[in-house]
């Protein structure tokens, strides 16, 4: 073989490397339920999932931060997304724990359903002024049904605020 027929060899190969890999561009989310309602937050937001995990009441702070568990000797803070989105407390026992090792935080809810590949087409970002919107960064469509994915940092940021203020 000759190196021009070398060289076209490995640019097809290249190029058909490259249409594979954007046939499957797009990210992995957790699918989880609070309430009734479905909810995803991407899979390297997440560190871990427990289940009943005591939940210790903590004094002086907003009511969507339920208290602390505590996981192999580290306190997570558990912020219930119902009561902050619906101002209803949540009866829950399981958890996602985020992975932040500044903030340890963890969200209360009602269960988990699976882990999933989304293709990068069914990825959409909101673009909302609405305040309750500030809290969902994009929506995932899968199955016909169109899923918020949880805005971690915004809602950081609201503990945060409503923390120092308390």
């Amino acid at each position: 073989m000759e190196n021009s027929e070398i060289i076209k060899e490995i640019q097809s190969s290249e190029n058909q490397l490259k249409e594979k890999n954007e046939i499957h561009e797009g990210q992995k989310f957790v699918i989880f339920l609070i309430a009734e309602k479905y909810f995803a937050l991407s899979e390297n937001l997440v560190q871990e999932i427990i289940i009943n995990s005591e939940i210790y009441y903590l004094p002086f702070v907003p009511q969507y931060i339920r208290g602390l568990i505590n996981r192999q000797g580290d306190p997570y803070t558990v912020v219930d997304i119902h009561l902050l989105l619906n101002n209803e407390k949540l009866d829950g026992k399981k958890f996602i724990i985020l992975r932040d090792k500044i903030d340890k935080i963890s969200f209360l809810i009602t269960d988990v359903l699976k882990i999933v590949f989304i293709e990068k087409d069914n990825i959409h970002t909101i673009l909302s002024s609405n305040t309750n919107d500030n809290y969902f960064v994009q929506f995932i469509s899968l199955e016909k049904e169109e899923i918020p994915v949880l805005d971690t940092r915004q809602i950081l940021k609201k503990i945060h605020h409503d923390v120092e203020y308390e």
